[in-house]
């Protein structure tokens, strides 16, 4: 279920336009299954993508002072976190294509930062959460 986060940016906006860039077998099984593929954070190639800004870290590893596990629960917290990655833009951008599409095979689903909170409230499994991310 989607939920809100007073820690975590959104767009003032639920119009905000929003876009998914995808191959054609993870559009495929989106129709088939009616689910959006997520990505483990800890298999990504880029071993910071999913993972807190520097200065956060140090702020978690004051707390784990008091709780040594608290480190072990962020390091292993990774494994359980899943991500699927939206741009925010009025319109598609060739740049995300080539990311995120593979042999020219691939397509873009447009839609709007409201439209995509209602699809997960759907799902009362796991609590999901929106945000925007900041690259350092």
């Amino acid at each position: 279920m989607f939920a809100l986060d007073k820690n975590i940016k959104l767009p003032d906006s639920p119009d905000t336009i929003i876009w998914k860039y995808l191959d054609l077998s993870k559009f495929v099984d989106l129709l088939l299954y009616q689910k959006l593929f997520m990505s483990r954070s800890d298999k990504f190639e880029d071993q910071y993508e999913g993972t807190f800004s520097e200065p956060t870290y140090e702020e978690i590893k004051k707390l784990a002072v008091d709780n040594p596990n608290f480190l072990d629960f962020y390091k292993t917290r990774r494994k359980n976190v899943v991500i699927s990655s939206w741009h925010i833009n009025e319109y598609e951008s060739f740049a995300m294509w080539q990311i995120f599409t593979q042999k020219n095979e691939g397509l873009a689903i447009q839609s709007t930062l409201g439209r995509l909170q209602k699809a997960l409230e759907k799902d009362r499994e796991f609590e999901q959460l929106i945000g925007e991310v900041n690259y350092i």
